[in-house]
């Protein structure tokens, strides 16, 4: 009973770290920056652990011996064994850095998002109610940070690098559409709702506009083309035909002559 509740509570906090994870924004802990959600994170790592171990280590009603116990709680908040072995290289590089301190910092880093955020993202159970929610939920998000670098984008005292949405710079900006847009670009092929669509259609164009980082942008239409690759052959046409359009005839007479502008960022 304790763990329904924990887990529902994580659940919860999944949802915070979503809403408040596309900014660099951080604040001051001693020597250490530390974001919004990383207090969210470490909260949600702990409330895990207690969860397994309510659920596996003290239950009533099993009679494993406590060795068979203790493994299926290692079993249970631990990730992959590629997770592992990533941090273990990364760990082995800190005894030839230059400066150590930064380095374990990086290395806690590592371990908070390649560890921790995987293990609650791909072991948590998040009811069917709640699944049906986070598509709108993406679209929120997104939406918030396009259409801050859409006013970025036409305010003519922005620089190009200013166009960053609430990120850092135009860089980071476009890292966030290349991970974030195949996602849109799915729930605007595979959602049956037509606001859905709609909504979806309107960041993606949003996001052309604004995207200014060459390299983001190549991953960005390597992503959605292996969307549309998957779904079937007519997504795939429609989609090549608007990129060569768009690229052609729309993007060029923008202000910012985007395709000039994603040429020299590469």
């Amino acid at each position: 009973m304790i763990s329904k509740y924990l887990d529902t509570g994580i659940a919860a906090i999944l949802l915070l770290i979503l809403l408040v994870s596309p900014t660099q924004y951080s604040f001051q802990l001693g020597s250490a920056h530390v974001s919004i959600a990383d207090p969210l994170i470490w909260l949600g790592g702990l409330l895990f652990c207690v969860s397994a171990a309510f659920r596996v280590l003290f239950a009533k009603d099993t009679g494993a011996p406590l060795s068979k116990r203790l493994f299926s709680f290692f079993r249970e908040i631990l990730p992959l064994p590629e997770n592992i072995l990533f941090v273990v290289l990364i760990a082995l590089s800190v005894v030839k850095a230059q400066n150590r301190t930064e380095s374990l910092k990086e290395l806690f880093q590592v371990v908070e998002y390649v560890i921790v955020v995987f293990v609650l993202f791909s072991k948590i159970r998040i009811s069917a109610k709640m699944m049906a929610r986070l598509p709108a939920l993406l679209l929120f998000i997104v939406s918030i940070v396009v259409l801050t670098a859409l006013f970025q984008y036409f305010n003519g005292s922005v620089d190009i690098m200013g166009v960053k949405g609430t990120f850092g710079n135009r860089n980071t900006y476009g890292g966030f559409l290349a991970v974030a847009l195949p996602l849109v670009l799915s729930t605007v092929i595979l959602d049956g709702r037509w606001l859905m669509k709609a909504w979806g259609l309107l960041i993606l164009v949003a996001a052309a506009i604004t995207v200014l980082s060459g390299g983001a942008a190549i991953g960005l239409l390597a992503g959605c083309s292996l969307v549309c690759i998957s779904v079937s052959r007519r997504s795939f046409i429609i989609w090549a035909l608007t990129v060569a359009i768009a690229g052609a005839f729309i993007l060029p007479r923008l202000p910012r002559d985007n395709v000039e502008t994603l040429v020299q960022s590469i």
